[in-house]
């Protein structure tokens, strides 16, 4: 069964990444220089789209004002406000109306970033906005699928089954194989507490505490003795170093992911992720082609690890 992309939209309208970009002055060849103050920065159908308004942009989605980031930075994020521009206008077209609730909440969140501009302004930005989140999510998410064998192919290979449990225990350690086997004897047949016998006893810093780890975490002869164990017994005197150990098995804890299937599913989401974005960048450049404009120069995405 194929899944879909739709709810991935928004995560993708100028986020994290372009955060960081702003920060950290990233570079991408053949970007737009940004247009001095005074002149246009771009017209897409009637509409000239100045400075200012850019600038408004930059402080919505960064929180900084023009000049105070790296310039290369700066001429990418004017690429992410055309793509806006044209998403928006593409919406336009196909007939998209923004919700009247879902416009007010909008204003009120570029008012309480306190952009300059007037509140026709402000208006018009949220609406721009929200029109090309409409278009991402109900016409390019929709067009998004990622197949189980791809969800597959990224997750790759599964550890060995052991390595992915927990097992809750309690243990006693001893420094000889006589005092071991007095202890066998006392919490095995005169039914003593393994917990009473342990803080009597143990030289383990724990003292008997109950404790939950990976049986990857522990040394392979332990790991050996605790994966055979059933739960409520007691292993026989197990030496390991210059101790001599007992061990309660209390629980097991499964994978906290059976099946790895929230791994599955956060390789989904990544997927549909990077499939709507290559989507998003294809689109845009047949919309600037309807609208007689020159592309968007997006620098690439980045690689998955």
């Amino acid at each position: 069964m194929k899944s879909g992309g739709r709810g991935l939209a928004p995560r993708l309208l100028v986020g994290a990444a372009i955060v960081l970009l702003a920060l950290g002055g990233c570079s991408s060849s053949g970007s737009q220089t940004v247009a001095p103050k005074g002149t246009p920065v771009l017209t897409v159908g009637e509409r000239e789209l100045g400075r200012a308004e850019f600038e408004r942009y930059l402080q919505r989605e960064v929180g900084v004002e023009a000049g105070s980031i790296d310039p290369q930075a700066e001429k990418e994020l004017y690429e992410e406000f055309y793509a806006e521009v044209l998403l928006a206008r593409a919406a336009e077209r196909a007939g998209f109306r923004v919700d009247t609730a879902a416009l007010e909440a909008e204003i009120a969140r570029l008012e309480g970033l306190r952009p300059p501009g007037s509140a026709e302004e402000l208006k018009r930005e949220a609406r721009r906005r929200l029109l090309a989140q409409l278009y991402l999510e109900q016409v390019l998410a929709a067009e998004v699928t990622v197949e189980p064998e791809d969800v597959t192919a990224r997750l790759g290979r599964p550890e060995r089954h052991r390595r992915r449990d927990f097992i809750v225990y309690r243990q006693i350690a001893v420094g000889s194989e006589k005092e071991a086997k007095e202890v066998y004897r006392r919490v095995v047949r005169g039914k003593e507490s393994f917990d009473a016998v342990a803080r009597e006893l143990s030289l383990t810093p724990d003292r008997g505490a109950i404790q939950q780890v990976p049986l990857a975490g522990l040394p392979d002869p332990v790991a050996g003795v605790l994966e055979r164990l059933p739960e409520g017994k007691i292993s026989r005197p197990v030496k390991v170093g210059d101790l001599v150990y007992l061990f309660e098995v209390d629980a097991r804890n499964r994978e906290s992911d059976p099946g790895r299937v929230r791994q599955r599913q956060e390789i989904e989401q990544r997927l549909l992720s990077e499939a709507l974005e290559t989507l998003r960048r294809q689109r845009l450049v047949q919309l600037a082609e309807e609208e007689g404009v020159r592309p968007p120069a997006l620098p690439p995405p980045p690689e998955e690890p």
